[in-house]
């Protein structure tokens, strides 16, 4: 599809005076049968509500387990464990009302699931996941741009996609609206001669 969006571009005299962005939300990590973590292998799962599985499992436990559930969690290889009130900052997942008591964040290419499903759903594992720690590399995504906006052959360090929608607005010259993102964050990605504020 990129190809003949180019294509057609280039056919009408266009390709040289757009701004053409390619850019994903986030990378993938390769999943396998033998790296998953049997969440029945360390907790009665009559005793928790499972809101998400995997790679970050989130579980409310009965009233009264949390102390439990989040002790035997411990236990479990290839996750990190956190009560609500204990994930990192930078993994930006704190301070709001849907969040639940427990978190568990697995190791990259590692999947959560009980056994009962895996059984039923083995080849689900085999491939791969995001929502891995974000400052893992595989966890990146992908951003290339092109046009009379952006400087020419330059390659940048990594950055976060909060900043894409400032350049966006720049590029088009609208005002963001207030965002988390920064435009200074990005703002070397243009031309020297590139008509922003």
């Amino acid at each position: 599809y990129l190809a003949d969006l180019v294509e057609a571009l280039e056919a009408r005299g266009l390709y040289d005076e757009i701004n053409l962005i390619v850019t994903s939300d986030h990378g993938m990590a390769a999943t396998a049968q033998e790296r998953v973590v049997f969440l029945d292998d360390f907790i009665d799962l009559d005793a928790v509500q499972v809101v998400e599985w995997t790679p970050v499992l989130m579980l409310i436990p009965a009233p009264g387990q949390d102390d439990a559930v989040y002790q035997a969690l411990q236990q479990a290889p290839h996750v990190a464990v956190y009560r609500a009130d204990e994930v990192p900052a930078r993994l930006h997942f704190t301070d709001h009302r849907r969040i639940p008591p427990i978190i568990a964040l697995a190791d990259e290419g590692w999947s959560i699931t009980s056994r009962a499903f895996f059984d039923r759903n083995p080849a689900r594992f085999d491939g791969g996941d995001h929502g891995y720690d974000p400052a893992l590399p595989a966890m990146h995504g992908l951003f290339v741009a092109r046009g009379p906006a952006f400087s020419q052959g330059l390659r940048v360090g990594p950055f976060a996609n909060i900043h894409v929608y400032n350049l966006l607005a720049a590029i088009l010259g609208l005002e963001a609206a207030p965002n988390d993102g920064n435009f200074d964050a990005v703002r070397a990605l243009l031309a020297p001669a590139a008509p922003i504020p």
